[in-house]
């Protein structure tokens, strides 16, 4: 991977610019409802099946309120079919 490295300012360090600055700008933050969800068996089951899915997303599974919020750069159809793939529907909140 290379990076160039241009000075945002004379005075201070540089900042990347290259492959992962672009890739992190594709990302989204998506919330979904998963009724199902209901212990922790079952978010690390979400949680793998997400990972497969996309390696470099951040998942996070809130039990209370039985939501999984996903930061990816797939689409939302994509992680909806993780989420299934786990044995759980979903459905998507906010993205």
């Amino acid at each position: 991977m290379w990076f160039v490295l241009r000075p945002f300012s004379r005075l201070t360090s540089f900042a990347p610019v290259g492959c992962w600055a672009q890739f992190r700008k594709m990302e989204m933050k998506m919330k979904f409802s998963v009724p199902k969800m209901s212990c922790g068996h079952c978010t690390s089951a979400i949680e793998k099946s997400i990972a497969a899915a996309d390696p470099a997303a951040g998942v996070t599974c809130d039990l209370q309120s039985r939501n999984v919020t996903v930061t990816t750069g797939k689409s939302a159809a994509d992680i909806a079919a993780a989420i299934k793939k786990a044995g759980y529907e979903s459905e998507l909140l906010a993205g």
